[in-house]
């Protein structure tokens, strides 16, 4: 519960930004995001990504991401949600991140 709390204040923070950024700058800043937390951020390859909106008048990102691992073996395209300050993936909080790619992202 408490992740959706910080969600919902991430969304507003972005809701804020996106309202003068354009549709490549919320995806750039998504991508900026995931390579953060990627083992080789150079090698990420990037697919399906669009952006969706919270119920809370939000913009969201979703999409998927193929990288290499530490044996630079490309491990498998994984999902993402980005808020704008923060991306999630499904091993942070399988649940969580399972009710909101299904609610926001798979429209």
């Amino acid at each position: 519960m408490r992740y959706l709390v910080v969600l919902m204040a991430g969304m507003s923070i972005y809701n804020a930004q996106a309202d003068t950024g354009s549709e490549y700058q919320r995806t750039a800043k998504a991508k900026e995001l995931v390579q953060k937390r990627l083992k080789n951020p150079d090698s990420a390859k990037f697919k399906d990504l669009h952006l969706d909106t919270f119920p809370s008048g939000g913009i969201i990102v979703c999409g998927e991401v193929d990288s290499k691992n530490g044996n630079g073996r490309y491990t498998g395209f994984r999902r993402f949600y980005s808020t704008g300050v923060t991306a999630r993936f499904k091993e942070d909080e399988p649940k969580i991140f399972d009710d909101v790619y299904t609610m926001i992202c798979s429209k």
